[in-house]
């Protein structure tokens, strides 16, 4: 079993904020990184509060993200509420994802190994996505 963060959830965001000057340019790189078009479609394992996954959301895209805290989803739920998005939140182990092979475009993970005991194990299951 991976970390979790319920019990901080309501501390996260304060802790680790982004300019939004950053947050653009971070989006902006992974877009032109992975040569994103409408159709492409985006996993983040991990996803936590959205921080990365806000602006990408925000612009259009179809997201997916796992997280294993269901708090830590709830959290971007709300921060989400009455805006429209594409996005797919899954309570999930980043060692055991439901996902087919080669479901997604990109698949992001930022910050996540290290917290996972058996990170080789969650890795393959990225690289399959």
């Amino acid at each position: 079993m991976s970390f979790s963060y319920d019990p901080i959830v309501s501390l996260y965001d304060a802790s680790r904020s982004l300019p939004i000057e950053a947050s653009q340019q971070i989006t902006n790189c992974i877009l032109d990184v992975v040569s994103a078009t409408p159709e492409t479609e985006f996993l983040e394992i991990g996803i936590g509060t959205g921080r990365i996954a806000l602006s990408i959301i925000e612009r259009g895209y179809a997201y997916t993200g796992v997280d294993i805290s269901e708090n830590m989803l709830n959290e971007l739920r709300r921060k989400l509420a009455g805006i429209p998005n594409k996005l797919t939140l899954l309570q999930q182990d980043a060692t055991a994802l439901s996902f087919e092979n080669d479901s997604f475009d990109c698949v992001l993970t930022v910050h996540v190994l290290h917290l996972i005991p058996d990170w080789r194990k969650a890795l393959s299951e990225f690289i399959e996505c």
